[in-house]
């Protein structure tokens, strides 16, 4: 499962959680425990299991952001290649995600596949 994938199964398990949430029937209180709520209420400050829901959720896309800006920033990262061969050497400049194994494409747009005798060197452009 691609990251894409990892997101769109968090916000569909957060939607589904939401819409339980949301639609959950409770019983009336007792009159007994109205009485017991009111005086929990008025001695104590408290958060709302709603207002703690919001914040989680909150908090929940603020890390999904995160995580996605880091992960496509490092994969749009510039490599400079520098492959070898005997007394030849041809450098190139690909990003980090389009490098699979032993072939990549150059910003250019051109495909390289490097042969197993040659060796290459990949640096982080400046």
């Amino acid at each position: 499962m691609g990251f894409f994938g990892k997101i769109i199964l968090t916000g569909i398990v957060i939607t589904i959680v939401y819409f339980v949430y949301r639609n959950r029937t409770t019983p009336p209180p007792s009159e007994a425990a109205k009485a017991v709520k009111q005086h929990e209420e008025s001695n104590t400050p408290t958060i709302s299991t709603q207002t703690l829901a919001y914040i989680f959720i909150g908090l929940i896309v603020c890390i999904s952001t995160l995580i996605f800006a880091l992960n496509f920033s490092e994969q749009h990262t510039i490599v400079n290649i520098r492959v070898l061969n005997g007394s030849d050497e041809m450098n190139y400049q690909a990003y980090k995600k389009s490098i699979k194994g032993r072939s990549f494409q150059t910003l250019d747009g051109k495909l390289v596949t490097v042969g197993e005798s040659e060796r290459i060197e990949m640096t982080e452009a400046d």
